[in-house]
């Protein structure tokens, strides 16, 4: 199962400008069995250039791990707070992984 999730490079540009930002984080996830394969890569909205990615294999428990590798290293290279620094949410978060695809399911026909 793929999900893809990330505008055409073409986009990137009218994004930045209409949500006021200078980069956009785009990425794809696919699934297979328990396994995943996460991409990411953060682009600017001025000229379209990368200026990060990354790309991460794991467990499907391993989700949120996975999360928090990407919001690390895109925070320091962008220089602001990572969610280490801001109050935790873990209390949030859902152990059983179907309801988490049930409610990103639900996020993406919302």
């Amino acid at each position: 199962m793929a999900i893809q999730i990330d505008p055409s490079p073409a986009e990137t540009t009218p994004y930045g400008t209409e949500l006021g930002v200078g980069a956009v984080l785009e990425g794809s996830l696919s699934r297979s069995a328990n396994k995943l394969h996460v991409t990411a890569q953060l682009v600017s909205t001025q000229n379209g250039y990368h200026l990060w990615s990354g790309t991460y294999d794991g467990q499907r428990d391993e989700l949120y791990s996975i999360e928090e590798q990407i919001v690390k290293q895109t925070s320091r290279l962008l220089g602001v707070a990572s969610r280490e620094q801001e109050p935790s949410f873990s209390g949030r978060r859902t152990e059983n992984s179907e309801a988490h695809d049930l409610y990103l399911g639900g996020r993406y026909f919302w």
